[in-house]
């Protein structure tokens, strides 16, 4: 057996004998907080948190890359405009510990 491979089962077996703790507590209460979102909402909300994990991919890959270009053309794909483009129908119910998770209000957002 090759030593890496020695490592590598010694790992997987620390690892499988783990598992179990990693299970979801189901008996845990939720500490989430509901967002009160409609089924559309909700949907839409997801669909621009999957933009934003997008574009800090897209960012981080340019950092690594050293390319200043494509940090600038993720960069421009979230933040702010997605603030700014959440209706006020929403914007109304948000709780403010979610608002304040965005960071202070500057000029260009609309006021929360």
């Amino acid at each position: 057996m090759k030593p890496y491979s020695a490592y590598l089962l010694a790992g997987l077996l620390c690892l499988s004998s783990a598992l179990p703790t990693f299970a979801a507590d189901t008996t845990a209460p939720d500490p989430r907080t509901s967002l009160g979102m409609t089924p559309a909402e909700r949907a839409e909300f997801l669909s621009e948190m999957r933009k934003m994990l997008g574009s800090i991919q897209g960012i981080l890959q340019g950092i690594s890359n050293e390319d200043r270009k494509m940090i600038a053309e993720f960069a421009t794909q979230s933040g702010n405009r997605m603030a700014r483009a959440t209706p006020d129908t929403l914007r109304n119910r948000l709780p403010q510990a979610f608002k304040d998770i965005g960071g202070p209000r500057t000029c260009c957002l609309k006021s929360w």
